[in-house]
């Protein structure tokens, strides 16, 4: 029995290697889940262009050699789609392999029957990417069941830590589900569970354009990195390619909370409005932040999901009973990016008059319990 054991002691520790920095590691597979409509097939694509031209991935400045990838793409169609993608992208299609739909009888590959067609290819090409797009189509047995998940992804596992590569399958999510984004994804929790890294991706909360959408970190078993904001352009007709235009403070949380549910998404929207309106001109007072936010109909809840979401500050002045907390907007105005452009005076207007005609709450009498209070809110706890 101890033939198969060895010592901790005898193996070398090893760093973690990635093939784009702190989101997609090597040797392991990462997950790519979300909504209809947030260019998933997109974003495949355009990292698959940068693994064959080695050029720099999102966000990251160092260039890798070019590698090859293998693409099993089951919703669009090779010629009419994918490979128009491809090329919008930027990709060496000489290093782009895809399925071959019309050999074996048009039978598609399932796994973990056929892992070993995609090891004798990954063997040959030293490939340094493996798309699944979506999972679902590719897996030999129940989704719904752990077992049967597990059955046919530890073979993946086992394959990217063979070759020190990157598996990417790409799920969707659920139509309702949980508020935490760990359980929104289709299918058995042992899709995440297996992944080392979990990347999510929806609307962008901060902004009312369609095409906007934001890369979040959903689960990392090795890194930690900031979410990114994402574009989709059209190149030609039915061609959809993805500009990627930088940081966000946007998290999983912000993407899915409520079920998802597009009127929560409105209710952020709104309250980082509002809050970004009372903060453009200074810092203000926080207990006068929450009165005008209470009298734009912004609860407690909402308003401190906002200030994460923003990045605002909290600051004292004073000392002692005299002291006083403020809130200010942060120095990088990326978050709040997308509402400079807009007329805030009629907002302001209603915010600042009419008091007297609404009922106004003080939120800071009776404070929800505090174990219900959003994560970024204990630095100014004190002034309540």
């Amino acid at each position: 029995m101890t033939a198969r054991l060895i010592p901790a002691s005898a193996l070398t520790p090893t760093p973690v290697s990635w093939l784009w920095s702190d989101r997609i590691p090597l040797g392991a597979i990462t997950e790519l889940i979300g909504g209809p409509g947030q260019a998933k097939s997109s974003i495949a694509y355009d990292l698959t262009a940068r693994v064959t031209t080695g050029r720099p991935m999102p966000a990251c400045s160092g260039a890798a050699a070019p590698a090859d990838v293998i693409l099993l793409q089951a919703e669009d169609h090779p010629t009419s789609r994918v490979v128009p993608s491809l090329v919008a992208a930027g990709a060496d299609l000489a290093k782009v392999h895809l399925f071959d739909r019309l050999q074996d009888g048009c039978q598609p590959l399932l796994f973990p029957d056929d892992i070993a067609v995609i090891e004798s290819a990954v063997a040959n090409l030293k490939a340094k990417l493996v798309v699944l797009d979506p999972i679902s189509c590719y897996l030999n047995g129940n989704l719904q069941n752990e077992q049967s998940v597990r059955k046919a992804l530890i073979p993946f596992a086992m394959l990217a830590e063979r070759h020190n590569l990157a598996v990417l399958m790409v799920r969707h999510l659920r139509k309702n589900g949980a508020n935490d984004p760990i359980h929104r994804g289709a299918g058995s929790i042992a899709f995440v569970a297996l992944a080392r890294s979990s990347l999510l991706v929806g609307n962008d909360p901060l902004t009312d354009d369609s095409h906007r959408h934001v890369l979040t970190i959903n689960k990392s078993n090795l890194a930690s990195a900031s979410s990114l904001v994402y574009r989709t352009v059209q190149r030609d007709v039915g061609t959809i390619a993805i500009d990627w235009l930088g940081e966000t403070k946007v998290a999983a949380r912000d993407l899915t909370s409520t079920a998802g549910s597009a009127t929560d998404a409105s209710l952020l929207h709104e309250a980082m409005y509002v809050l970004f309106s009372l903060l453009c001109d200074g810092p203000l007072p926080a207990k006068e932040v929450a009165r005008r936010a209470a009298q734009a109909g912004i609860t407690t809840r909402t308003l401190y999901r906002a200030k994460a979401t923003l990045g605002v500050k909290s600051i004292k002045r004073g000392s002692g009973s005299g002291s006083q907390w403020f809130w200010r907007l942060p120095d990088d105005d990326r978050a709040y990016r997308a509402f400079k452009n807009h007329d805030l005076d009629h907002l302001m207007d209603q915010l600042c008059h009419g008091a007297e005609e609404l009922h106004v709450p003080n939120p800071f009498v009776d404070f929800p319990d505090p174990s219900n209070r959003p994560q970024g809110s204990k630095d100014d706890e004190r002034f309540l």
